[in-house]
């Protein structure tokens, strides 16, 4: 590698002048990077984006007659692209001073990872920072970024399956092995997750580094086209959807968009077998483990997932669940405490996995280490039904009817069938028969299909004539 690698940065842009004059600026004012060659495409912009190699010299305008889109103005900045890295960015953006120097040290801190992306106000997944507006300006996007540094700790890099193409970097070495952005996706979307499906499947990992910051105004282009970015982005979809149907591991990806899990497990198994350095399929089988409490299985998965993706905080948590599964208690909980010291999670995530640790001692029959990690994610997210249903029938089954019974009612107005079940039975075991029975029918109606919501609506039933004993379940 060379010490001071040239970046080339390739800026496609239809119209929005001012946005690409302010996006210039600021990547002539970065601070701490190697060498930038700026490319502009001019996507036959209609207003003076063509001259903007006037006011700033060095930059290299690209000036095409009709609109490529983003796939082809990105390919055809590339064709020209003398440097060693390439850095895709949108014109609406506002890179933060250190942006890219922060990228180049996570793209350098593994010869594994293949793109890097920064966070951002207006971007789709976990590099999403709710930021609102504050950093439009340079200044504001500095103070960004100011505090993203002080808050990072250990998680400075954050291990995720897809990024956007709204501002990655990559080695150029990664275009002769996966090939150009593909045109097919016209205007933009989609082709971000196409680019890095296909470096997926090569075993690279694709990292967010959480220090680097980029303010995003959002989808300008598409407004100024006429676009309806729901519309365009439904089409968009369908192109994937069209090219990667018949893949193995498309069809997982497909699957997974279309929250069909056991659909995407199904495929995984496949598609792990005849693209062995794909990561992705792993996880999605120690998922289907998890649900099946097969810890043998999950644990395989969550190995081989952990392995080339090691700062994944989900994929982490499941390996120290798959750990605590197979008998390997102080490992399995080192693992899982390990991952939320680590790794970069919102609140809502630590909350999710902090439930599903609870859950597992639910199911191994252990309610009150159970309860200490459901309180923990109830604090963290008090609003969830899911782990207030969870927290309350732990509380049930200690025999605390008092803590049970409010948890159980918030988590049951939320329409959690499983609550007005569980409910019944607290109901039930504290001696209110006649709610108990009202509780069960309500299970039953809104999930008629489930057979241990009528078992113990009948159970309650029989009880209840001969005066006998609660339903248990």
């Amino acid at each position: 590698m060379n010490a001071n690698p040239l970046i080339s940065v390739v800026i496609p842009c239809h119209g929005g002048v001012a946005d690409t004059r302010a996006s210039l600026q600021a990547l002539l004012d970065q601070r701490d990077s190697s060498p930038l060659e700026l490319i502009l495409v001019d996507n036959a912009s209609p207003d003076g984006t063509r001259d903007l190699d006037r006011e700033f010299p060095g930059v290299r305008v690209v000036r095409q007659e009709t609109n490529l889109g983003f796939a082809g103005g990105v390919n055809a900045g590339l064709a020209i692209a003398r440097g060693d890295r390439c850095l895709i960015l949108n014109n609406d953006t506002v890179p933060a001073p250190h942006m890219v120097a922060r990228l180049e040290h996570a793209l350098d801190s593994d010869p594994r990872v293949g793109i890097v992306g920064p966070v951002s106000n207006r971007v789709k997944g976990a590099a999403r920072l709710d930021v609102g507006d504050g950093g439009c300006s340079a200044e504001g996007a500095r103070e960004i970024e100011t505090l993203l540094e002080e808050s990072a700790h250990h998680a400075v890099l954050q291990d995720v399956e897809t990024l956007s193409g709204l501002c990655m970097l990559f080695r150029r070495e990664l275009l002769d092995r996966i090939g150009d952005f593909d045109t097919r996706f016209g205007a933009g979307m989609y082709e971000d997750d196409d680019f890095c499906l296909r470096a997926r499947l090569l075993g690279l990992r694709l990292v967010v580094a959480r220090t680097a910051f980029v303010h995003h105004h959002g989808h300008k282009t598409f407004r100024r086209l006429g676009h309806d970015v729901t519309e365009t982005m439904l089409e968009r979809q369908r192109c994937f959807r069209e090219k990667w149907c018949d893949h193995d591991a498309g069809k997982v990806y497909i699957a997974r968009l279309d929250c069909q899990h056991d659909a995407a497990s199904e495929h995984a198994r496949s598609a792990v077998r005849s693209h062995p350095d794909w990561p992705d399929g792993h996880l999605v089988l120690a998922e289907a483990a998890r649900r099946a409490r097969d810890f043998p299985a999950m644990r395989q998965h969550a190995e081989r997932f952990v392995a080339s993706t090691p700062t994944h905080g989900r994929g982490r948590c499941l390996l120290g669940i798959a750990l605590l599964g197979s008998g390997e208690s102080q490992a399995g909980l080192d693992t899982f405490r390990d991952a939320l010291a680590h790794c970069y999670f919102t609140p809502d995530e630590i909350a999710d996995n902090l439930a599903d640790l609870g859950r597992y001692f639910v199911e191994t029959g252990e309610p009150d280490a159970a309860v200490r990690h459901l309180r923990d994610a109830h604090e963290i997210d008090p609003e969830h039904a899911g782990h207030m249903n969870l927290l309350g029938l732990c509380e049930l089954e200690r025999g605390d009817y008092t803590a049970a019974m409010p948890l159980l009612e918030r988590a049951a107005a939320t329409g959690d069938p499983a609550a007005h079940n569980n409910l019944g039975i607290c109901a039930w075991r504290s001696g209110d028969h006649a709610r108990a029975l009202s509780e069960f029918e309500a299970a039953v109606e809104m999930v008629p299909e489930d057979a241990s919501f009528h078992a113990n609506l009948q159970a309650a039933r029989e009880a209840t004539n001969v005066d006998s004993a609660a339903p248990r379940r």
